[in-house]
């Protein structure tokens, strides 16, 4: 089980050390030298997610990762909740798409509907990847947009679906902060 690191102190049980006094050049005294361990053992590292909210750990919490998110309980315990790369999200076919990357990273959909796929909350650096089936009509096209009307270079300029039924594209896009990067593999069956 997590714990605090447990102490032995001269003086104090507390700290009385609130700020740095680097190289003071002078001897530290019983509460000085208590102080420091305690500070250090007291310490705490921030956990920043993805919606920016910056947890704080000490010695003793408990940090759990199973997935993308990462909430603190009432007791101060740090659970993942939702989200993450090792989930596949499935999209919902219509003329309009929403990638939502807060959702994770890798996105299946089969086509019913010719689509325009949108991204958002998609953060620089990251990577997303969609799976497109094309239904048993086939024939459905798909355009891709990002939410703030950045740029998408196609690798090769080649963005074209495969239009046969129930072939599969595998697309990988990816966000450099100025463009979204796209590469396409297509002509695979399901």
């Amino acid at each position: 089980m997590p714990h605090k690191a447990k102490l032995v102190t001269r003086e104090v049980s507390t700290t009385t050390v609130s700020q740095d006094s680097l190289a003071s050049d002078q001897a530290l005294s019983f509460a000085e030298l208590d102080s420091n361990f305690l500070n250090l053992r007291d310490q705490a590292i921030g956990l920043k997610g993805s919606d920016s909210t910056v947890f704080d750990i000490q010695a003793g919490d408990t940090v759990t990762f199973t997935n993308a998110t990462i909430t603190s309980d009432s007791t101060g315990t740090f659970v993942e909740t939702a989200g993450g790369a090792e989930t596949v999200t499935a999209l919902t076919s219509s003329a309009s798409i929403t990638v939502d990357c807060d959702l994770g990273t890798v996105f299946t959909v089969t086509l019913a509907h010719n689509a325009t796929f949108t991204f958002t909350n998609f953060g620089v650096g990251q990577t997303a990847t969609i799976k497109i089936t094309q239904d048993g009509t086939g024939s459905r096209t798909g355009d891709f947009v990002r939410d703030d009307s950045g740029a998408i270079l196609w690798l090769n300029g080649y963005k074209t679906l495969s239009t046969t039924a129930d072939r599969v594209d595998l697309i990988t896009f990816f966000n450099d902060g100025t463009h979204t990067m796209a590469a396409i593999n297509n002509h695979y069956y399901a």
